[in-house]
């Protein structure tokens, strides 16, 4: 295992892969992606809630191909199994807000600056709902179903953005594949509604969202560009 924080460690295969994208924080640090607390306020979390759980206006989430301007019309649920809904329009500008409020702490942590992001997304994650194992910049390369490596396929991914908004559900932890603590156990993280976790976009955090058992999960996700310092 090859230390990549205090408290987290890479396996060295990983490490050792070709990874045009590869970047990570400051290795001092006790972990290696951030975690914001109280992002929204309880009081915004429970309107927010109200009106997502009502919301009829969804789309299925798709899976993107090589490129990140082509996505696969064609939904496959072996892969992902999400709903994405719109932002109502009165949280974007409080989601903006909270943002900027926040950027410099983000720029810090990762020794960057961020320049554009995507539009926010909200996924909902549903019983039965999960997303397989997957790099936010990258997707795998395999060779007789081992991995040899990654291809970029979103250079503008630098940094993912992942803010909790409900606890209400069972399952759909958010793993990181290759991210593992110091009892060896792979890193799996529950977060609170209202908090936010920050993280590189690259291959060495490629992750997952497993099965929800019960409730509903919902996340606002928003993915960033970034010059390096």
């Amino acid at each position: 295992m090859y230390q990549i924080s205090n408290k987290i460690y890479c396996p060295k295969d990983i490490m050792q892969l070709e990874l045009p994208t590869k970047l990570l924080p400051n290795p001092y640090y006790d972990y290696p992606f951030l975690i914001i607390k109280d992002f929204f306020s309880k009081e915004n979390l429970e309107q927010l809630n109200e009106i997502l759980r009502v919301d009829d206006d969804v789309e299925q989430a798709k899976v993107r191909k090589k490129d990140i301007n082509i996505i696969n019309r064609k939904v496959d649920k072996s892969i992902r199994e999400t709903k994405i809904h719109k932002l109502p329009k009165e949280y974007i500008n409080l989601y903006k807000k909270q943002f900027m409020f926040f950027q410099k702490r983000i720029e810090d942590y990762f020794c960057l600056a961020l320049t554009t992001s995507t539009k926010p997304q909200v996924l909902e994650y549903t019983k039965g709902s999960f997303y397989k194992a997957h790099s936010d910049d990258s997707n795998m390369i395999l060779k007789d179903n081992k991995l040899v490596g990654f291809t970029t396929v979103a250079h503008q991914r630098r940094v993912t953005t992942v803010l909790f908004l409900s606890d209400d559900y069972t399952g759909g932890e958010l793993v990181f594949n290759y991210l593992y603590d110091e009892n060896k156990q792979v890193v799996k993280l529950r977060a609170n509604s209202g908090d936010m976790v920050v993280f590189l976009s690259n291959p060495i955090f490629t992750h997952e969202v497993l099965e929800v058992t019960s409730g509903n999960r919902f996340t606002l996700v928003q993915w960033h560009d970034a010059i390096i310092n």
